[in-house]
């Protein structure tokens, strides 16, 4: 999606948000077919003030165009706008400072934070060693073992968008694009 097109569909998510009422904000994020609450919907809404936040506590920029789509909607399906196949993406995680409980499985935190909330840094001692490195990974999306994140390996501004895997240790990450923008290019 180039530039144009990615306003587009700002001003397109803009007037939906408008016009809508609070509980189907966006249709992304409208209950499952069979009826099941959408569970980005529990995490609220993002302001300014919680970005700041957010970026303070764990050392990063957010990309502008990120910060946008979070104040719109704070994470959501994605899928009709970045192919599956081409960047495994088809949702953005929620920004938040709660990871209590449940809350930090959809959450937009560092990959290290999330595996050791899930237990694997205590199963797998090698992910100890990579967690300088994994703490600079803020995960956009992912299934537990592959992640789609923004890089901040170079400092707090993004130097932009890859994989990671994890799945029987961590080999490194792989370039996805060299900016957030970018991802919607795939579309």
């Amino acid at each position: 999606m180039n530039g144009a097109k990615y306003q587009e569909f700002l001003k397109n998510y803009e007037e939906h948000v408008a016009t809508s009422d609070y509980k189907s904000i966006l249709l992304p994020n409208e209950p499952y077919e069979d009826g099941r609450e959408c569970y980005f919907t529990q995490y609220g809404s993002v302001t300014d003030q919680t970005i700041l936040e957010y970026e303070s506590k764990y050392g990063v920029k957010l990309p502008e165009d990120l910060k946008n789509l979070l104040k719109l909607q704070n994470g959501g399906h994605v899928h009709e706008f970045a192919p599956y196949e081409e960047c495994a993406f088809d949702s953005i995680c929620s920004l938040t400072l709660d990871t209590s409980e449940d809350r930090w499985l959809f959450a937009m935190i560092p990959v290290y934070d999330w595996l050791e909330l899930r237990g694997d840094v205590e199963d797998d001692e090698d992910l100890a060693n990579d967690k300088e490195e994994l703490e600079r990974f803020i995960i956009l999306d992912g299934d537990g073992h592959h992640f789609l994140a923004l890089d901040y390996r170079g400092g707090e501004e993004c130097k932009g968008v890859v994989s990671v895997s994890v799945e029987g240790g961590y080999y490194g990450a792989e370039e996805i694009c060299t900016d957030f923008k970018s991802l919607f290019s795939y579309w």
